[in-house]
């Protein structure tokens, strides 16, 4: 069976297409608060972005997904996971209705504004974790690559639309903290959305199957860190393992560098001067670059290797870097996004 019938398929699977909707709104409402966020905390007029505020923002939206994820499973196994989908949503809208109070009262950089924000993605980590795990019960195991493939791609796809709508938003609310406010309070309803998406789902149709583990939540904690590790410890005895953990995380670290860097260049203050609908037009070519190597990538790896692959976009990635970076152009930069989308 080939990939677009095994989507065809998929799609014509009411569960899976109710389940598949909710993840897209659920990551629009992503890029709209993301974008909120970073708005506020970059681009605003009412206030000057500083490297300690990046390092807040950013570590309000990432570090969730390190602590977090990994114990989301032991919660997960023991509780529904259509209810973990509504309640979460839920939840998260009406973290972003106090984010949107506290952008207005305590500014973008303020502890309270940072500490609702890290506890709406670590909501955000949570429910990612329940949608990958729910994919199984609507789908078959012989299609399940292929629909993760798919719905986390759209989903990603979703995410930056989100961002996109995000900025002209902002043209409409202002770039003032009750700006972003307003276009957290969108993001808010979109969750909301989300939770009324999920509730068509039946309470027990996206599993857990059978009974819940009779082990503890907490000696299942317990269990998920001395697991990790003993990963550690796995993957160090292991060279290759190893090797391809420690390129992945140099990637990761040196395209947030870039992407703190990009953000920087483009606020008022910065050496390119576009704003924030240039920083727009940067995320639409990354967005183009992603889709592009999803398009091709199942391709070319089918016909050189997967290793092979991964050291032509890495090399290509340095590249990109070491010829589009250094102009520091709005032209030069957009090329650059693509070409390092492409990549990651």
């Amino acid at each position: 069976m080939t990939k677009e019938s095994s989507v065809r398929a998929m799609l014509g699977d009411l569960d899976f297409r109710r389940l598949f909707r909710v993840r897209l709104c659920g990551q629009a409402g992503d890029g709209l608060f993301q974008g909120a966020l970073f708005g506020a905390t970059f681009f605003n007029p009412e206030s000057s972005t500083t490297a300690a505020a990046a390092a807040a923002n950013f570590a309000a939206l990432l570090l969730p997904y390190s602590l977090v994820g990994p114990f989301a499973g032991v919660l997960l196994d023991r509780w529904s996971r259509q209810r973990v989908l509504l309640l979460a949503n839920a939840g998260r809208a009406v973290l972003l209705v106090l984010l949107a109070l506290t952008l207005v009262h305590s500014g973008p950089t303020s502890a309270m504004t940072v500490g609702v924000a890290l506890l709406a993605v670590s909501t955000n980590r949570f429910i990612l974790s329940g949608l990958s795990a729910a994919l199984p019960q609507v789908v078959d195991d012989t299609r399940l690559v292929t629909a993760n493939s798919f719905t986390t791609t759209l989903g990603t796809g979703a995410a930056f639309l989100g961002a996109g709508l995000s900025v002209g938003l902002r043209s409409v609310f202002g770039a003032s903290d009750a700006g972003a406010a307003s276009t957290a309070l969108v993001a808010a309803a979109v969750y909301l959305g989300a939770a009324l998406l999920a509730g068509r789902l039946g309470r027990h149709r996206l599993g857990p199957v059978g009974e819940p583990p009779r082990q503890s939540a907490r000696a299942a904690a317990a269990t998920v860190a001395r697991g990790l590790l003993e990963g550690a410890q796995h993957v160090r005895e292991r060279g290759q393992a190893a090797r391809a953990l420690t390129a992945i995380t140099a990637h990761r670290f040196f395209y947030g560098l870039s992407t703190i860097s990009t953000l920087l260049l483009y606020t008022e203050t910065g050496a390119i001067h576009r704003g924030f609908t240039g920083l727009g037009q940067v995320v639409g070519a990354t967005v183009v670059g992603g889709l592009g190597a999803a398009l091709v990538t199942p391709r070319i790896t089918r016909r050189i290797g997967t290793q092979r692959w991964i050291v032509i976009v890495f090399a290509g990635a340095a590249v990109v870097e070491l010829i589009f970076g250094p102009p520091y152009t709005h032209g030069a930069f957009l090329v650059a996004a693509l070409g390092l989308g492409f990549a990651a």
